[in-house]
């Protein structure tokens, strides 16, 4: 089902309050299971991916609601549940604290659930496809204390998690590289402005540019490497969020970014002036396969290895006298 246009505004959560929200008031008051996101029938879910990066945890699940599927939860940490597609006919939702919203959902409406407050909803319709997000601890920043939301609208997380969702299930350094890097903007988003201290959040500022420029050289003596935000924030001397922001005031990139433009730089300077192999060439450049080197490289520069490496290599023997 192809995603509809997604609103560019983000808009402040509007509770809903009606007075027949008593089925998901039922899910509410008959127990949880916290060690789950959200619990529902295993007989409804379709299919069902997850993924951690940076204290982040992605549940995606496809579930069918024909018969109405009631959920629940009360989890440590804050959480996020995000619709991304299906035919939902009916939603509602309620938070402990008295929050209530009646649906349909639209693409990319949201629940925003505050750690260890009890959330109860029921979906019906055809089928639903949603993301879980779990918000936890990360080694260089505490669990945020995420404000309640139900029916919320915000495009930078739904398009974040969108991109995190597909990434569920891959373990290829390139990939995993930029899924920390979009967990962690997600999380530091959802700290600006989706937690009772968001107002007060201070800018972080870039470690500056000699040592950008130590993690820059790091980074081209070591591309066949698996290279993670937290080891470049361990060569220069910072934090995971210091890293990024120096990235982004100096380079005007961020690190999972330039490390991939660096790996194809890499990758076309071999193909163009060696003969080694296509799946040597992936390793060298720090990629887990020959397919992921085609793959990653056609993205790029719109043609194959091999395709680019037949016509530079002819360019370059037709200049030699």
């Amino acid at each position: 089902m192809a995603d509809a246009p997604y609103p560019t505004e983000t808009y402040a959560l509007e509770e809903r309050r009606r007075p027949d929200l008593h089925h998901a008031d039922a899910a509410l008051e008959r127990g949880t299971m916290p060690q789950s996101p959200l619990t529902a029938s295993d007989d409804a879910v379709i299919d069902r991916r997850s993924g951690e990066w940076a204290g982040v945890n992605v549940t995606v699940r496809t579930e069918m609601i024909r018969v109405p599927v009631e959920w629940s939860s009360e989890l440590e940490f804050g959480s996020v549940v995000v619709n991304l597609g299906g035919t939902t006919s009916r939603m509602e939702g309620a938070l402990g604290r008295g929050t209530r919203y009646l649906g349909p959902p639209t693409l990319g409406e949201m629940s925003i659930i505050p750690p260890q407050e009890r959330f109860g909803g029921v979906y019906s319709g055809e089928y639903v496809r949603y993301a879980t997000v779990v918000v936890g601890p990360d080694a260089s920043a505490r669990a945020p204390r995420l404000r309640a939301g139900l029916g919320v609208t915000d495009p930078f997380i739904f398009g974040a998690v969108r991109e995190l969702a597909k990434l569920t299930g891959s373990d290829d350094p390139t990939s995993v590289l930029f899924a920390e890097s979009v967990a962690f903007a997600l999380r530091l988003h959802l700290e600006r402005a989706h937690t009772a201290d968001a107002a007060g959040s201070r800018a972080i500022r870039s470690p500056g540019a000699a040592t950008i420029a130590r993690v820059q050289e790091h980074i081209a003596e070591n591309l066949q490497d698996k290279l993670t935000l937290a080891s470049l924030a361990g060569v220069a001397g910072t934090s995971v969020q210091r890293l990024v922001a120096g990235f982004r005031d100096e380079l005007r990139t961020t690190p999972a970014r330039y490390v991939l433009e660096r790996r194809v730089r890499r990758a076309r300077w071999l193909l163009a002036h060696t003969t080694m192999p296509l799946v040597d060439v992936a390793f060298e450049c720090g990629l887990s396969s020959q397919s992921h080197l085609t793959t990653t490289f056609r993205k790029h520069t719109g043609a194959t290895p091999g395709a680019y490496r037949s016509t530079t290599r002819s360019d370059l023997e037709a200049h030699i006298p």
